[in-house]
C-alpha cells in the first residue's frame, strides 16, 4: 500500500509537473513509455518469475517503482531552484533519466504484478481466493485515495515540489525494503482436487443424513 501510494501520486502528477517545468507534453510520452514497457514485460513475467523466484521479483519490481519516483525529483528540482545551470537541471539529463526510469519501472511492474498474483494464490485456498484478491484490491484502491490526500495536504502547505518528491521517495524506499521480509505462505493442506473431494463427500453425507431422517419419520408414523 505504501509503495503504490507513493508511485500513483507521482504518476498522477507527472504530466502537470513536466508541463510546469516547460517540458510541454513530455509527461504523456513518459507514461506511454512506462506502460509500453509494462506490456512487453507482461509476456516475459511468468518465465522470469519461475527463473528468479517470487521474492526476487517482489524486490526488483518495487525498485522499478522507486526509480520512477526518484527520477521525478529532477524536474521538480529545476522548477524550484531555477537558474543553477548544472548537470542535474539540464533538459537532456531530465529527459534521459525519466525515460530510463519509465522503462525500468514498466519492466519491474510486469514481474511485480505477476509475483503478487502468485503470492496471493499460494496464501489462499480455493474457498478463500476470491476474498484474498478482494482484500488486495481494496488496499490497492485505498492507496490511490491515500496518495491523493497526502499530495493535497503536503503541497497545500506551500512545500517545494522537490521536498515533496523526496518524501515520496522515502516512502517508496521503505516499502521496497519491506519486500525483503515478506513471510512465505503457509503450506495449504487442501488442494483444489482435495477440496472438491471433501465438498462432494460432505454433500453425500448431508443427503444421507436427510434420507435417514426421512426413514425414521416414516417408521415413527407407522408405529403411531
Amino acid at each position: 500500500m505504501l509503495l503504490f501510494s507513493a508511485f500513483n501520486t507521482c504518476q498522477n502528477l507527472t504530466s502537470t509537473v513536466l508541463a510546469d517545468d516547460k517540458l510541454g507534453s513530455f509527461g504523456f510520452y513518459v507514461l506511454a513509455t512506462l506502460y509500453l514497457s509494462l506490456s512487453v514485460s507482461a509476456f516475459l513475467s511468468s518465465a522470469l518469475l519461475k527463473k528468479m523466484g517470487m521474492y526476487t521479483c517482489f524486490f526488483l519490481g518495487s525498485l522499478g517503482h522507486l526509480s520512477f519516483v526518484i527520477a521525478s525529483i529532477l524536474p521538480a528540482y529545476r522548477y524550484d531552484f531555477p537558474g543553477r545551470n548544472n548537470f542535474l537541471q539540464a533538459t537532456p539529463t531530465i529527459i534521459a533519466t525519466l525515460l530510463i526510469a519509465a522503462i525500468f519501472n514498466g519492466f519491474g511492474a510486469g514481474i511485480l504484478w505477476c509475483a503478487l498474483g502468485n503470492y496471493i494464490s499460494e496464501c489462499a485456498t480455493p474457498s478463500t481466493k476470491g476474498l484474498y484478491f478482494g482484500v488486495f484490491w481494496f488496499f490497492y484502491m485505498m492507496s490511490m485515495t491515500l496518495g491523493s490526500i497526502l499530495g493535497a495536504a503536503i503541497l497545500g502547505t506551500g512545500m517545494k515540489e522537490t521536498y515533496f518528491y523526496l518524501i515520496l521517495s522515502a516512502i517508496a524506499f521503505v516499502a521496497s525494503c519491506t519486500f525483503l521480509i515478506v513471510r512465505k505462505p503457509l503450506p495449504q493442506d487442501i488442494t483444489a482436487e482435495m477440496y472438491e473431494s471433501v465438498l462432494t463427500s460432505a454433500c453425500v453425507a448431508n443427503d444421507g443424513h436427510r434420507n435417514l431422517n426421512g426413514f425414521s419419520n416414516s417408521v415413527d408414523g407407522l408405529q403411531t
